[in-house]
């Protein structure tokens, strides 16, 4: 799980390319036909990429046997959903990347003469970004409610371990890197380093058995997140 926003396109997607894992999503991917084809034909999979720009998307090595995108208009925060057949068993996947505070924090002056000047702005983007992001949370946990399949949400949720938004998710989904990480699991990579936004839930039906932060792999803003599982029974 990556986004491919920045750094050296080409060597990007040689990493992307040469690692072997059956499902990959991504956010803001640069969803252009040729880098589509390329990381589907290479590793042999199927694709699904959607949403703004078709700035999402969900590789599987499994069969997509069913797949939407939850906000149709062009908004560049969305969230799809994919089902994918595994032997005899389906596995339910989403692709999120939830609403940003829509603060730069690579940007903005943080001496205490402009932070005095642009608190009010700052603290209404931080609140609206949540309000936001709640509103996406309910609408992705009433539709993971209707799915009896094992369930796996992988993406960026711009949002800290211990906000409001991440402990409703993880009311109802155990998080993998708290199940089977190690370390602090940082993944922003920008001037503010030590934020731990992308993250990987999962239901009941699966078993974490391994999570890795991948942090010398700096060629987008988030390191990669591999997470290793197997559906229980």
């Amino acid at each position: 799980m990556m986004r491919m926003n920045k750094g050296n396109e080409k060597a990007m997607l040689k990493w992307i390319t040469s690692n072997s894992s059956d499902i990959k999503f991504f956010q803001e991917f640069l969803g252009r036909a040729s880098v589509i084809n390329t990381i589907a034909e290479n590793g042999k999979y199927n694709s699904f990429v959607g949403g703004h720009a078709n700035s999402y998307a969900i590789f599987s090595k499994y069969p997509i046997i069913n797949r939407g995108v939850f906000y149709e208009k062009q908004t560049t925060n969305n969230i799809l959903f994919a089902d994918l057949k595994i032997g005899k068993d389906t596995l339910r996947v989403y692709n999120v990347h939830l609403q940003s505070m829509g603060i730069d924090v690579d940007q903005e002056v943080i001496d205490q003469g402009e932070f005095e000047k642009k608190y009010e702005t700052v603290r209404r983007k931080f609140q609206d970004g949540s309000v936001k992001r709640a509103a996406q949370i309910n609408d992705l946990l009433e539709h993971a409610k209707q799915c009896r399949y094992p369930i796996l949400i992988a993406g960026d949720f711009n949002d800290i371990p211990y906000g409001y938004n991440y402990f409703k998710v993880s009311r109802k989904f155990n998080n993998a890197f708290e199940d089977a990480g190690n370390g602090f699991g940082f993944t922003y990579n920008g001037k503010l380093p030590f934020l731990r936004i992308d993250n990987q839930f999962y239901n009941s039906r699966l078993k974490v058995l391994d999570f890795t932060t991948l942090n010398k792999i700096d060629y987008s803003d988030h390191f990669p997140v591999i997470g290793i599982y197997s559906i229980s029974y």
